[in-house]
């Protein structure tokens, strides 16, 4: 009897990877560059990240026992090879590649996980991250590069996030400004198919050029602004005497936040020294906490926000607190498929690397959205492993293809044995369906 917990995740990953356009992206992309199939390649990235390996060391040390396990499954490339695989990459076509399928596999299974809000839109929401590593096991690009201050932010990545899915990532130096891949994301977005009404970002993505690029462009933008522009500090200053003069037209959206409508203000481009006209309004949070010695301890903090929409001002505001939607995506996508653990020293073979896991993120709520109950829908990839597959499955035998039978040992004590019969009693009964479809072909 051969030991798994995730054997119902991996069987659906692998019904859904034999799928005609993994061939079709994937192959003219990848095939140059390894002897492996596509497929494998691919299944093989995807258990990593779902199996939860850190480090492809990991993967190295149970490697041998996984292509035991496996073999009736899928066939999966040795860590060395995978290696000289990734470092092979000098482009970012398989990083576009793997968006461009991972588009098609949703809009054909799972076209919800990117629809619109309670609102009736579209968001594409921008941020980005930093990777900061101070790891005795740092791997590749990890060990930093920075070189005058090892260990210190060498790399960073933007990414762009619609409804409940990252759609596009761009890995980039830390000594590139975020700012310059807006229009990046906004052009690659429309090219991957994906339709979104509005931009929404924070004050990194704010500036005068990209704002006249979504107006020529006709898109929406709820943009936030920095402190050296002109017209913020400016009304900055405005709010704070209209705040002592106790002045009506400060709007209270909640207890501790409110806000001004400045209206339309002139943002000067720094390069060009063009104006470009919006709408700014400006924010004020206070922040109330007691310190150690029991003395309340208050602050305020200011900002400005950009926008051409033609709302009231706490509809506005509420809409652009709604980015922490994409900023507890990137936790996710940090904490629970390790983002920082990048394991090659090439920038392109990252950056791959990180759409695989993206990729996996994204076949994992669709798998949660085809199969599970509700309540499990929120669940993390780590939570819902060890909660639901762990407590419940004991051991299970692979997949026969010749009998299509798959036996499974289960926990008689856990609370989550229902829901785990009848998922894999679903998985096997549509694996059935389309094998029959195949050998019928």
């Amino acid at each position: 009897m051969n030991h798994t917990n995730y054997h119902p995740i991996l069987l659906e990953l692998q019904q859904k990877l034999e799928n005609k356009y993994v061939s079709e992206y994937m192959d003219s992309c990848l095939g140059k560059f390894q002897k492996e199939d596509a497929r494998s390649l691919l299944m093989t990235l995807l258990i990593i990240h779902i199996q939860g390996y850190e480090y492809l060391e990991h993967y190295k040390e149970r490697e041998k026992t996984l292509l035991k396990e496996l073999e009736n499954l899928c066939p999966l490339v040795k860590s060395d090879e995978l290696k000289k695989s990734l470092d092979a990459i000098k482009s970012s076509m398989p990083t576009w590649k793997i968006l461009l399928l991972q588009k098609k596999l949703i809009e054909e299974e799972i076209p919800q996980l990117c629809g619109k809000d309670e609102k009736g839109l579209t968001f594409l929401d921008l941020d980005w991250t930093t990777f900061i590593s101070f790891s005795k096991q740092r791997e590749g690009a990890e060990v930093g590069a920075n070189k005058k201050n090892k260990g210190k932010a060498g790399f960073n990545l933007s990414l762009a996030f619609i409804s409940e899915v990252f759609v596009d990532n761009k890995l980039f130096s830390g000594s590139k400004n975020p700012k310059d891949f807006l229009a990046k994301h906004v052009s690659r977005s429309i090219s991957l198919g994906y339709k979104f009404d509005a931009v929404r970002g924070d004050a990194a993505y704010g500036n005068a050029p990209n704002i006249k690029f979504l107006q020529d462009r006709k898109k929406h933008y709820l943009l936030g602004a920095s402190r050296p522009m002109e017209c913020v500090v400016q009304g900055i200053s405005k709010f704070r005497k209209l705040t002592n003069a106790g002045s009506q037209k400060i709007k209270t959206i909640h207890k501790g936040l409110s806000a001004i409508d400045l209206g339309e203000q002139n943002l000067q481009n720094s390069e060009t020294k063009e104006y470009v006209t919006t709408r700014v309004i400006i924010c004020r949070r206070i922040q109330r906490r007691r310190g150690k010695n029991g003395k309340l301890k208050v602050k305020h903090y200011y900002y400005a926000i950009v926008t051409d929409l033609p709302w009231s001002v706490t509809k506005i505001v509420k809409h652009y607190q709604q980015r922490q939607k994409i900023e507890n995506a990137i936790k996710e996508l940090k904490y629970h498929y390790y983002l920082s653990r990048m394991p090659r020293r090439g920038l392109k073979a990252n950056e791959f690397f990180i759409a695989t896991k993206i990729l996996a993120m994204s076949l994992l709520k669709a798998f949660a959205v085809s199969y599970l109950p509700r309540k499990f829908l929120r669940m993390r990839r780590k939570t819902l492993l060890r909660k639901v597959f762990d407590s419940t499955i004991v051991a299970c035998q692979f997949l026969n293809y010749s009998q299509l039978v798959l036996k499974i040992e289960y926990s008689s004590e856990s609370q989550y044995l229902w829901y785990v019969k009848r998922l894999c009693n679903k998985i096997l009964a549509n694996h059935y369906r389309s094998t029959c479809r195949k050998y019928a072909a």
